[in-house]
């Protein structure tokens, strides 16, 4: 078997080339492994962008070592590597024992052996960007990375498709503001992970975890600030993620991380730093602290499906929130007597007298609007008018729910050219369960008639209960390019559908 040094430059070709798949970071980390086998060293494949380096893959096992933490010894030399546009390598005054770094730059546009025009290369060379290098490290003396640099240069051209497809998805998986993973990839990702942890009969945790009062901070500081700290909380959790692990962006304030082969304890102890780091970081110096509450389950102890597991991280996240804040919760089967419609009420005041004046006068409106002498149809109109103006919903649906099949008693929408999908899924699992829900629902777009861009809506939607049934569900919504729904204005609307329920 041919092995190491041995490999020419067509086996290590022919080995990456039968290997790739359609997955982009599978493809990163197979080249990582092959190309290390190659140069018998430590293999990184890092891209780059804008001047900055993200380790992508890495064939060392390390955890630390594979996520970034331990490559600061060629952070200079990739930027060598990349601003020369040519292969690096370095001997001598490297820390951390190592003896040799190599790096090589893989370039956009690059061709195979005996296929690049010298002439096409002078005119074109300045118009293709770096993509990204190869980081070979060894802590051998005598290495021959002069001896292996040009079989690993060859790799580049394959290397430049590899890191362009990586790119295209990170642009379409990752959350624009803060890098993290959208709701969408996270659902792929967290059912990969349980088919996974199923064919191994290994153990996962998931980590629910939401920025406390961030409200008040979009309120009191702006949005680009509250855009800022978003972007802070992220860039920690991400330094403290193994090569595994995923973080995901679940909608507004609130992320989902999962974590590789940890169990409750160890994911507990994982969020305890977590909420430490946080808090000690002082995102917003002496303004204020900003802080967050975590909620955590396990794979397969607390749930043995992806809904339940998401759902009871999310509402040990919850009772976090409810008993105090800045704090982390592990879920506990005794969770499961727990009031959450209770815990929904709970957080009707938001810390601002005058709005929470405004909403408790809103409340005896729509109190005094259910006793007048006018039809129905006049006293849902005026009440969810009322509820539209507090809340700032854009759309509201009033449903009546009869011998299980809903209709709309009433609408009211902000403009008469929207049009929203309510999303029947969550009106019946609001009917079910006789709790209510507020979340981003990634499953359904906004269509607009006009032909305006499409997007995603913030709901919240609440079951009114009259005589222990549930006569119908109010459904409130509005676009997320405009606001999230806040937990204290879900609880509003949600005390508001209480006091309409004896009009259904």
């Amino acid at each position: 078997m041919v092995t190491g040094l041995d490999l020419g430059i067509d086996s290590v070709l022919n080995r990456l080339a039968s290997g790739l798949t359609s997955g982009p970071l599978d493809n990163l980390e197979f080249a990582a492994d092959v190309l290390g086998e190659a140069a018998l060293a430590d293999c990184f494949i890092a891209i780059y962008d804008n001047k900055d380096f993200q380790i992508a893959a890495s064939s060392c096992d390390d955890t630390e070592m594979a996520a970034g933490a331990g490559t600061s010894c060629f952070l200079p030399v990739l930027a060598q590597a990349a601003e020369r546009r040519e292969v690096v390598i370095i001997e001598s005054g490297l820390p951390g024992g190592i003896k040799a770094v190599m790096c090589v730059p893989v370039i956009a546009g690059q061709k195979a052996r005996g296929e690049a025009n010298l002439t096409d290369m002078r005119q074109k060379e300045v118009f293709r960007p770096v993509l990204g290098c190869v980081c070979l490290q060894t802590n051998s003396l005598g290495h021959a990375f002069y001896d292996i640099a040009e079989e690993i240069s060859e790799t580049t051209s394959l290397l430049a498709n590899c890191l362009e497809f990586y790119r295209q998805f990170q642009t379409a998986s990752t959350d624009v503001l803060t890098g993290a993973l959208t709701r969408k990839y996270m659902d792929a990702a967290l059912s990969k992970k349980i088919e996974s942890a199923k064919q191994n009969q290994a153990s996962f945790s998931v980590i629910m975890t939401d920025l406390d009062y961030f409200k008040h901070v979009n309120d009191t500081y702006g949005h680009l600030t509250g855009d800022e700290v978003l972007r802070a909380v992220t860039k920690i959790i991400s330094g403290k993620l193994g090569k595994e692990d995923v973080l995901a962006r679940y909608g507004g304030e609130e992320f989902l991380i999962m974590l590789d082969g940890v169990d409750a304890a160890r994911a507990e102890g994982f969020a305890e730093a977590l909420r430490e780091a946080v808090y000690t970081a002082k995102i917003l110096g002496n303004r204020r602290d900003v802080t967050a509450s975590f909620g955590v389950a396990t794979y397969p102890t607390h749930a043995a499906t992806a809904k339940n597991l998401v759902d009871r991280a999310d509402r040990a996240l919850y009772i976090a929130k409810q008993t105090g804040r800045n704090k982390s919760i592990v879920w506990n089967d005794k969770f499961e007597d727990f009031s959450f419609e209770s815990a929904f009420k709970q957080d009707f005041f938001s810390g601002d007298n005058s709005k929470d004046a405004s909403r408790i006068r809103s409340l005896y409106k729509i109190m005094a609007v259910t006793a007048r002498h006018l039809p129905l149809t006049d006293r849902l109109d005026l009440a969810l008018d009322e509820i539209m103006s507090i809340s700032g919903a854009a759309d509201l649906t009033l449903f009546a729910v009869k011998n299980g099949k809903t209709e709309v008693l009433s609408r009211l929408s902000e403009t008469g050219r929207s049009l929203v999908i309510h999303n029947d899924d969550l009106i019946q699992n609001v009917i079910d369960t006789r709790q209510a829900l507020y979340l981003v629902d990634w499953d359904n777009e906004k269509i607009d008639v006009a032909d305006g861009p499409a997007d995603w809506q913030s709901v919240a939607i609440v079951p009114c209960v009259l005589d222990g049934k549930v006569k119908g569900v109010l459904y409130a919504s509005v676009s997320v390019l405009s606001k999230e729904f806040s937990g204290d204005e879900s609880s509003y609307i949600h005390n508001a559908a209480t006091v309409i329920s004896s009009m259904i």
